[in-house]
Formats: C-alpha cells, sequence, structure tokens
C-alpha cells in the first residue's frame, strides 16, 4: 500500500452558458501552475481549493436565482429597487443546470381581422339624401350649445313664410325678447307707426311642413316657403280621454294634491298583480291638468310675446317643446328612408294681427280734425281769422266743459 500512487482528484467545473460567460470562468480558475507548467500545490491543497470554487459557483447560482425576483418587486412610495451589486457584473455567466429565465413580455391581444362593411345602394342614397337636406336646413340647425331654434310662420296656413329665430335657452326672458325682436324685423319698418291701431291677437303653436328655401334677399335674413296647422288634435284627444274616465270613474279611490298621487282603495283594479289596467281617477287627474296647462300655454303665447315675463312664470317654451337644438334637427332626417322636405315634422308659432285699434286711437285724432275744419269754416263765412280762432276756441271750451261734465256724473 506503501508503494501504490493515490489518484489525484480532479474538480469538475462547471461549464459557462455562453462564449462570453467563459472569460469569466477562466478568470475564477485557480492558478496552482507556474509559467513552466509544473504543479506548485500538493494534492490536498488543490483538492481543498477546487472544492472552495465549486462551493462559491453554488452560492452564486443560488443567489441569482432568489435576488432576480427581489429585484422586480416595488419599494414603498413607488421606488424601484436597485440590482444587485455583487451580480450586476456577472449576469453572463449562466448555470448550465438550469436554461437561462425568458425575459417578461407584455401580452399582445392577437390581430383580429379587420372586416370592412360595405354600404348598400339604400344606404348611400339615403346618406346623400341627407347631406341634400343638411345643405337646405342650414339656417335652422342652431349653431352653439347654448342657442336653439324657433320657426316663425307669418301668413295664412295654406301658404306661409317660415323664419327661423336663434333663442337661448338658459334664459327664457331673453328668449322671447329675441323672439318679439324677430317678428318686430319681418314686420317691417311700418309697425312702428301702425302699433297702435294694430296689434298681435294669437300666438299659437302648429305643426309646419317646409316646402322649399327661398333665395336669400339679405345675408342675414333665411326664408322659407311652406304650410301649418294648428295643433287641436291634441287638445281634443285629452277632452276625449277625460269624458271616457268619469264614465268609469271609482268613488273609492281620492287623488291626493298633497303628495301628486292617488290613495287606492282595496276594490281598485289596479292592485291586482295579474292585471295592467290602470286606476281611472289617477288617469282622470292628470288628464285634467294637461288640459289645463294646454289651453293655459294657448292662451299666453299672444301675452309672453309683448310681456316676455309671462313666459318665465309660466314656462311657455319648456313645456311646449317648440324650440330645437342641433341634435333634434338632425334626427328628424333619419324618420323615413330619404325623406324629402316636406315630410319631415317641425313645430312653430304662427302670428296672427288684427286691426282691432282703440276708441282714444280714434276719437281724439277725429275731434282734432272736425276742429281745424269749423275754423277754415268760419274763416270763409266772416273773412277774418280772429274770428274763426274766436269760434275754435269757444268750442275747444265747449267740448271741455261736456267732458269733464261727464267725467263727474259717471
Amino acid at each position: 500500500m506503501r508503494g501504490k500512487r493515490i489518484k489525484r482528484p480532479e474538480a469538475v467545473l462547471l461549464r459557462p452558458a455562453s462564449p462570453g460567460a467563459g472569460e469569466a470562468q477562466q478568470a475564477l480558475k485557480p492558478s496552482w501552475r507556474n509559467p513552466n507548467g509544473h504543479d506548485t500545490l500538493q494534492p490536498r491543497h488543490r483538492y481543498t481549493q477546487y472544492l472552495d470554487i465549486s462551493l462559491m459557483q453554488l452560492f452564486e447560482l443560488f443567489m441569482r436565482r432568489s435576488i432576480p425576483r427581489l429585484d422586480t418587486t416595488t419599494l414603498p412610495f413607488g421606488e424601484q429597487r436597485p440590482p444587485h451589486p455583487d451580480l450586476s457584473s456577472r449576469q453572463s455567466v449562466r448555470s448550465p443546470l438550469k436554461p437561462p429565465p425568458k425575459q417578461s413580455q407584455q401580452y399582445r391581444a392577437p390581430k383580429k381581422p379587420m372586416f370592412v362593411s360595405v354600404p348598400s345602394k339604400s344606404e348611400r342614397d339615403h346618406g346623400k339624401r341627407k347631406n341634400l337636406l343638411s345643405h337646405i336646413l342650414e339656417p335652422i340647425i342652431p349653431r352653439g350649445s347654448d342657442e336653439a331654434t324657433v320657426l316663425i310662420c307669418v301668413g295664412k296656413g295654406e301658404r306661409c313664410q317660415i323664419y327661423p329665430v336663434y333663442i337661448n335657452v338658459s334664459n327664457e326672458k331673453l328668449a322671447w325678447e329675441q323672439i318679439r325682436d324677430k317678428w318686430h324685423s319681418v314686420a317691417g319698418w311700418w309697425w312702428k307707426f301702425l302699433s297702435p291701431l294694430a296689434a298681435v291677437e294669437n300666438v299659437s303653436l302648429v305643426k309646419v311642413s317646409i316646402a322649399c328655401r327661398l333665395p336669400q334677399r339679405k345675408e342675414a335674413c333665411s326664408v322659407f316657403m311652406g304650410t301649418y296647422s294648428k295643433c287641436d288634435s291634441e287638445q281634443e284627444l285629452l277632452e276625449q280621454k277625460i269624458s271616457t274616465y268619469e264614465k268609469a270613474q271609482e268613488d273609492s279611490c281620492t287623488y291626493n294634491p298633497s303628495t301628486n298621487s292617488t290613495d287606492h282603495s282595496w276594490e281598485c283594479e289596479i292592485l291586482n298583480e295579474f292585471t295592467s289596467v290602470k286606476c281611472t281617477v289617477d288617469a282622470l287627474c292628470h288628464a285634467k291638468r294637461d288640459l289645463i296647462r294646454l289651453s293655459l300655454l294657448l292662451r299666453f303665447f299672444s301675452l309672453a310675446i309683448s310681456q316676455p315675463e309671462i313666459g318665465t312664470a309660466n314656462n311657455l317654451l319648456s313645456r311646449s317643446h317648440v324650440f330645437m337644438s342641433h341634435r333634434d334637427v338632425l334626427a328628424k332626417l333619419d324618420t323615413w328612408h330619404c325623406p324629402d322636405v316636406g315630410e319631415l315634422p317641425f313645430n312653430g308659432l304662427s302670428v296672427d294681427v288684427s286691426w282691432t285699434p282703440h276708441l282714444h286711437y280714434i276719437l281724439i285724432p277725429s275731434i282734432v280734425s272736425l276742429l281745424m275744419l269749423l275754423v277754415l269754416g268760419a274763416r270763409l263765412v266772416y273773412g277774418d281769422w280772429d274770428i274763426a280762432w274766436a269760434v275754435g276756441s269757444f268750442l275747444i271750451a265747449l267740448i271741455s266743459f261736456f267732458v269733464v261734465w261727464t267725467q263727474h256724473t259717471t
């Protein structure tokens, strides 16, 4: 046993995972050979050094697997954890025991094939028709978000001129002032002189059908030609509902105005889960109130043109739905397929003027004209202006006496 030679143990070094890792592996390789190639260490010392290098590589492999998971976490206050200082220069050294982890990539959804829907011929025709109608109705479409359009009809129902008016929806008093100013500009300059002899008799809510757009005589004035019909059908429908509900009214149910609800009895059919019948008392109360509001609405329109405060106190424009926004006008273009201009439904206001002058507007000018004729007659009879003016003064005093006497006696 003394003469047998002990076999030298060989250290198993890990093979580098990449060409760049070879240089780092050579740097870790122990240098126990001299330049001539002879060993400078005893076998037991070489075995110990090989074992130390293997343990160091295993520790490094363990740290490389555990530390990157800690590096990806975030610290408090949103800070990013810095990389490990010992492994920052050794990222190229990989272990052959396990392949390198793949870098996480952001998930990307698979691209779906794009299907382009080709419009049919009818859809193309409808789009062309909408573009044409949008060009014709361009003066009716409001420009701003706070603006709306009201149509004013002047003339008879069979033939009228339609004027669009831009109003401010947020201020109803200002809106009625804008409608009044537009009406005065439409009536003309003679309205200022003949306004005592003529007045706005009726302003009613009408259904408007536009026939065409007239050529513009002025840049700021757009006029349409068309017809209108009064909205009497809604009032007649409410009256018919009231008469129907009054015949079938239930005496056991009562309406409570403080809560705007109906107190139903146990015999009322509305409490039955298997029927969808409405309570006649509830429907009757709502129909009566709708009829009152509609009648007041139609009567207050003529007063609101002269006194805009009436429109503010009763919310006439908001309850009548007479104004149209930008979206309302464009939505009417999809009422029918390729519609005509006359098929589009619009709401408007018709203004009727009555020549009913007051008595004092006629009596005073007539008395003055009669006195001037008497003065001229006295001048022709007596041939002197002094006598003629004296006769006129006497007649004025006599007329004044009778006027004062009638005021005190009545």
